[in-house]
């Protein structure tokens, strides 16, 4: 039918109509299944609830920024949220995968070998980038609520980082939550 139709934008008309197709949202869904959960088996959230949280937004046209917020800020306490407290919930809240596969899967970096010391091929990925990522996560624990037997991804108040390279053993640094290239950030002081 495409190569039959003598229209001169039957190429943008299929474009469009394969994008506003429910084939097209089910496929996304699929691969960013794959791609952000690494075929790990269900531990707090079923896949089916993932699955329709990540097809909605996809055929909502959710923009990706808004997408990454809801799966970085759900904790699963909402019961409307939480299917995208999957990505957290899943690893158990284990702060060195979810620094791995943060970095690695949002911010376009893989400091994987930054744990344990600077980048070998990267010149500009840091120990410091790693271990300022880290302790945002390092703060935070997967616990079951008592009352709904629900489970919550949940961030106690302290958390600063001290990390040594293996390269360099003798010096060790200290870093509060930081995003890469960024300052610290500045914690509220509570009386």
């Amino acid at each position: 039918a495409f190569f039959a139709d003598k229209a001169p934008d039957k190429r943008v008309k299929l474009v469009d109509k394969l994008l506003a197709s429910d084939d097209y949202a089910r496929h996304l869904a699929n691969l960013f299944d794959i791609l952000l959960m690494d075929r790990r088996a269900d531990k707090h959230v079923k896949r089916p609830e993932w699955r329709d949280f990540l097809q909605t937004s996809f055929a909502q046209n959710k923009p990706y920024d808004q997408f990454v917020r809801e799966i970085l800020s759900a904790d699963g306490s909402d019961l409307k949220a939480r299917p995208a407290a999957k990505f957290f919930l899943d690893r158990d809240g284990e702060p060195n995968v979810l620094t791995k596969d943060i970095t690695r899967l949002f911010l376009g970096m893989n400091l994987h070998c930054a744990q344990c010391h600077d980048h070998p091929l990267v010149d500009a990925y840091k120990q410091d980038h790693y271990y300022g990522i880290l302790a945002f996560l390092n703060r935070s624990y997967v616990f079951t609520d008592k009352t709904t037997k629900v489970s919550i991804y949940a961030e106690k108040a302290e958390g600063d980082v001290t990390f040594q390279s293996v390269f360099v053993p003798k010096v060790t640094k200290n870093t509060p939550p930081r995003i890469p290239f960024g300052k610290p950030i500045d914690e509220p002081k509570f009386d």
